[in-house]
């Protein structure tokens, strides 16, 4: 014999309920409207290394090669080249001011191609051409090390009251490739960093000015300055 079940004493036991639920939700809610992330006390510098030795145990493992498709042929020089670096302590680190979104359309004669752009949309592919930088020098060496170098990037998110506008570091080492780390700001003091190898060694670590003339090879011009130690 089925026995009945007293649905309505249920519903009325969910309803006495309510109120504390509710209240309890609204509680965890305005916690976590109030809270914000404190900032965090490493440099740029140094969150950008963060993402260098991210980076350099991403391709030394063989298994997340296999996992993101990097276990190619095609691949193999560039990555035998990737692997071979020592990515603990920098040589040297460039700061440089990302170029414009106009100085990349220029490089393919859209020069006007902003033009009827309102200025919001105008910001936000601006703030986008620091990514675009290491692409550039990879396109260079060919459609291989584009794809490597975009399978092996990596990303963080955190706070810091440093970024005052977006900023691009670029890592060089005694031996393997360069990296670069663009830092984007957003809301409150949160900043988006992206690193990406440079599969190229054309770029002459104590030089500003062989780094200024790699880029004039593209027409772009950035404001460079090397990173004290």
């Amino acid at each position: 014999m089925i026995k009945h079940i007293n649905f309505p004493k249920i519903g009325w036991r969910l309803k006495s309920l309510l109120p504390a639920l509710l209240s309890a939700l609204l509680l965890i809610l305005l916690c976590c409207s109030c809270g914000k992330a404190e900032a965090s006390q490493k440099t740029l510098r140094q969150q950008g290394m963060d993402l260098v030795n991210l980076m350099a145990q991403m391709a030394a493992s063989e298994e997340y090669g296999t996992i993101i498709g990097a276990d190619n042929s095609s691949f193999e020089r560039l990555l035998q080249g990737i692997k071979a670096g020592e990515y603990t302590s920098p040589t040297a680190v460039y700061e440089l001011s990302p170029p414009s979104m106009q100085q990349f359309l220029s490089i393919i004669g859209e020069e006007t191609a902003l033009d009827g752009l309102p200025d919001t949309l105008k910001n936000m592919l601006n703030s986008r051409t620091a990514s675009l930088l290491a692409n550039q020098f990879n396109a260079q060496v060919g459609s291989d090390a584009l794809a490597l170098s975009s399978l092996y990037a990596a990303e963080k998110t955190f706070v810091s009251n440093e970024l005052e506008t977006d900023l691009i570091y670029l890592y060089f080492f005694d031996s393997g490739y360069p990296i670069t780390v663009t830092f984007r700001g957003g809301e409150d003091h949160t900043v988006k960093a992206t690193g990406n190898f440079v599969l190229t060694k054309d770029l002459d670590a104590s030089s500003i000015d062989q780094i200024k003339q790699a880029l004039a090879l593209f027409g772009l011009g950035c404001e460079i300055r090397l990173l004290e130690e």
